[in-house]
């Protein structure tokens, strides 16, 4: 009998550590301590590979790759999310495990390492079409942020064909004034836009302002960026196409949202561009 709880001990002990360093890892997290975080994760990390807790093994590594990522050592991060990702594959859970690419496919991302992050994200997508069929939101997610790394290599095509997939999805999946559409449709109209097709970006952006509007001033503090982009693109194209006074008015709007919401990355731009259209209107 002292045998069995001898065994049963040495079992559930180090899991049993694991949590507690786990739940130690995110306390620090949440108060901004990421080293002390990154300490408490790579214990658990440690712990559970010892007692081969290959949940907790797939989880800390995740964890420790988020943590390392905000600290942007940006090579450990992938180190550990590739650990968590082969843990996920080989336990089969396979959203988990497309959840990582999602997450790596980022990562890249923001490096700019375009193609492997295109690798990683067509992979993801693959695995949830496999697991909740084509017309998944998980899908059309990703197919969004494949969009992303097309538009930043200047494929706006493949963006496009990328963006009416999500697209098309999103529409069965949402409400018509759900705001993932409204940022989708952005995105469609910028890729449009930058082919100069002003006609068909025009329709697409109009749509993704009515949407947002629609959901008023609390949806603009969380997609101001995107709606201040929206009315600033939106202006130029009609600009573009000899409607000044309604560009104006959209600057205009720009600069307001610019204003309330501070942080968008032109908003110099902005004033400049509509006084120098006011000058050439007056």
């Amino acid at each position: 009998m002292k045998q069995l709880f001898s065994w049963v001990n040495e079992l559930i002990g180090p899991r049993k550590n694991v949590a507690y360093y786990m739940e130690s890892a995110g306390r620090s997290a949440e108060t901004g301590n990421l080293e002390e975080a990154e300490k408490s994760y790579r214990q658990a990390l440690e712990l559970a590979e010892e007692c081969k807790d290959y949940d907790n093994i797939a989880g800390s590594a995740a964890e420790l790759g988020r943590i390392c990522q905000a600290q942007g050592k940006y090579a450990v991060a992938e180190t550990f999310y590739k650990r968590a990702y082969q843990t996920w594959e080989e336990s089969e859970d396979n959203d988990s495990a497309a959840q990582c690419l999602v997450v790596l496919g980022r990562l890249y991302m923001l490096q700019h390492r375009l193609t492997d992050a295109e690798g990683v994200l067509h992979y993801a997508v693959r695995i949830y079409q496999s697991q909740h069929g084509n017309e998944s939101v998980k899908v059309a997610d990703v197919c969004s942020l494949l969009a992303d790394c097309c538009l930043q290599k200047n494929s706006y095509t493949e963006a496009q064909t990328l963006l009416h997939r999500a697209q098309q999805i999103y529409e069965k999946s949402y409400e018509s004034n759900h705001p993932v559409l409204a940022v989708n449709l952005y995105s469609l109209a910028h890729a449009y836009y930058q082919e100069n097709d002003h006609q068909a970006a025009e329709r697409l952006y109009q749509r993704a302002l009515d949407i947002f509007d629609q959901e008023g001033k609390d949806c603009y503090s969380q997609y101001a960026h995107i709606v201040c982009s929206c009315c600033h693109e939106l202006a130029r194209s009609l600009i573009t196409q000899g409607k000044k006074d309604e560009g104006q008015a959209l600057l205009q709007r720009a600069c307001s949202i610019a204003n309330q919401y501070p942080g968008y990355l032109n908003e110099a731009e902005l004033v400049d561009e509509a006084k120098k259209l006011a000058g050439a209107t007056a």
